[in-house]
């Protein structure tokens, strides 16, 4: 609140948010505001964000919540549990504890924060 942000609710995920959209100032991308913020963070969340200027890619990260990225051809998946992409995959990354992964339609690259 003493940077101006207000809070509508009392969710963990409304201070995330807020957390990284501070932090997208300091950063030329998302994917580096993401990786600042969750070395902050504390608790369990597994998180999908993208920027509206940059609908090409989604950023995840994951801590103490399953995240699983389903590879297609010219797609790629997201969802917390394997069994929700079988409809349209057979092919799966895991992502560990502390990983943040930037997902584009063509490509996955993980990073761990930890």
């Amino acid at each position: 609140k003493e940077d101006g942000y207000e809070f509508l609710s009392d969710t963990d995920t409304e201070v995330m948010v807020h957390l990284i959209h501070q932090l997208r100032q300091q950063h030329t991308t998302l994917l580096a505001a993401v990786q600042a913020a969750v070395k902050q963070l504390e608790g369990a969340y597994g998180t999908v964000l993208f920027d509206k200027a940059n609908q090409d890619e989604i950023i995840v990260a994951r801590s103490g919540s399953p995240l699983v990225i389903g590879l297609g051809l010219g797609e790629n998946f997201i969802a917390s549990d394997q069994l929700a992409l079988l409809p349209v995959t057979r092919s799966f990354i895991f992502l560990e504890e502390g990983d943040v992964a930037r997902i584009t339609r063509e490509t996955v690259e993980i990073f761990d924060i930890n």
